[in-house]
């Protein structure tokens, strides 16, 4: 999805190796060029979080803020930079949720 020029991508991925995360993030970052990317993962009953803020936007969004809206959600916390972002919860049933309202929440900060 977009907003006011900006990609903002919030997505599950199913049991994907949460170290993969990471790179998934910065190579679709590299992609985007001007974006907001969250992208959770489920394994082993615990739920991965990472975000990523493009260099231009993290004056608007930071990405340890993300996680941790997320993760609030989901029972965890997170934390990281501006730009990336990791955080982990338990409450499997609320992430369908808390990413649709991540989306909103980036919205409201841009």
């Amino acid at each position: 999805m977009e907003h006011k020029d900006v990609k903002i991508l919030v997505t599950t991925l199913p049991e994907c190796d949460p170290k993969v995360l990471r790179g998934m993030i910065d190579q679709t970052k590299d992609k985007l060029h001007s974006a907001v990317v969250c992208i959770a993962t489920i394994n082993d009953g615990r739920i991965s979080i990472a975000a990523g803020v493009t260099k231009d936007l993290v004056h608007k969004v930071k990405a340890g803020d993300l996680v941790n809206y997320v993760a609030m959600h989901v029972g965890g916390k997170g934390g990281g930079r501006p730009d990336f972002a990791q955080a982990g919860g338990t409450d499997i049933q609320a992430l369908p949720a808390a990413l649709e309202e991540a989306k909103a929440w980036i919205e409201s900060c841009l």
